[in-house]
């Protein structure tokens, strides 16, 4: 299957998540990272997929790579490079019998799974390999759930810090409530510390321009729960 992008090198503070999900892929046939979008779920699997790759370990000796898109279906097609047939359903069943050679030598990534159905999801999880996957649905039939949760204000400032550039103590108080603005949200975190590097600006500076134009991300939530059939 296709790789992922290598990952960011101003990538922490999910050190334990990592160690967290290798123990429960060893355990578990089925692994559902779940969590906000802009968390740090994707991030996570490719660290995930990086190690795999470089250790033989757990017994994985095959690793693959799906992005899914509009369908299970869909998000198979083309991405199996011993697999030349030109019909989706027809691929997908190749895949099937391809997969069911490697059994669970294989660790299968399928990364932003936020609209696979119930159906789909059964599909998934009755495949011989093992399987780990991001969505934004906090319940998906047959796979066991991984909450991606928030990162704390520490690592928040760290990863800020790191982004712009600015370890001064004088901005640590901005900087601080900056990241309570930004909910503590991983993605935007890493943009506002990338807009203050590149627009020159202070911490109390851009801290200040957020308070004037009503920025502030603190109680706005996120659900997308998988408990709906295919025909909701």
């Amino acid at each position: 299957t296709s790789s992922p992008s290598g990952t960011s090198t101003e990538f922490s503070g999910r050190e334990n998540d990592i160690d967290d999900i290798k123990k429960e892929a060893k355990t578990k046939k089925v692994v559902l990272m779940n969590g906000i979008g802009g968390i740090g779920k994707t991030e996570i699997c490719r660290h995930l997929f990086w190690y795999y790759c470089d250790n033989a370990v757990d017994g994985v000796e095959n690793i693959g790579w799906i992005n899914y898109h509009d369908s299970l279906e869909s998000s198979l097609f083309g991405n199996f490079k011993n697999i030349e047939s030109d019909n989706p359903a027809s691929y997908k069943k190749e895949v099937k019998n391809y997969i069911d050679t490697l059994g669970n030598k294989l660790l299968l990534f399928v990364d932003n799974a936020n609209d696979i159905s119930d159906r789909e999801a059964a599909e998934l999880s009755g495949l011989a390999c093992r399987i780990i996957m991001t969505s934004r649905k906090n319940r998906v039939t047959s796979f066991h759930p991984f909450e991606i949760k928030k990162l704390s204000p520490e690592k928040c400032l760290e990863i800020y810090q790191k982004y712009s550039n600015d370890n001064s103590r004088e901005s640590v108080e901005y900087i601080e409530k900056i990241l309570i603005l930004a909910d503590y949200h991983t993605q935007t975190v890493e943009l506002l510390a990338k807009t203050q590097k590149s627009s020159d600006l202070t911490a109390e500076e851009l801290h200040k321009m957020m308070i004037d134009n009503g920025f502030s991300l603190a109680g706005i939530s996120e659900t997308v729960d998988g408990r709906h059939g295919d025909d909701v």
